[in-house]
């Protein structure tokens, strides 16, 4: 598989490993892009309550655009997909972080 960027009729963006097929594109551990302050990019997971990560069909029809993904992109999304990389609950009470 590869990665791909998708905007999705929802106004969603999805970076994911994917496979086209017939009826769309094969997706697995989809993160959502989320724009921050000062033009800042950040991911979070794409219908965490959901089993999406283990893989779905994206249809053409929700799909507005699809387009390879950038390098530092690929990069910064498997950084952030490595669990080595996330803080844990202790972490984030030190940090006097909220969890949302």
């Amino acid at each position: 598989m590869e990665f791909g960027y998708f905007k999705i009729v929802t106004g969603e963006e999805l970076i994911a490993l994917c496979k086209k097929t017939e009826d769309g594109w094969y997706i697995e551990d989809p993160a959502v892009l989320v724009h921050l302050k000062d033009y800042k990019l950040g991911l979070a997971n794409w219908l965490p309550y959901t089993k999406v990560h283990q893989g779905r069909i994206l249809p053409k029809t929700a799909v507005v655009f699809a387009t390879d993904v950038a390098d530092d992109m690929i990069e910064y999304y498997t950084k952030w997909r490595d669990p080595e990389n996330h803080l844990d609950e202790s972490e984030v009470k030190k940090s006097n972080t909220t969890l949302a």
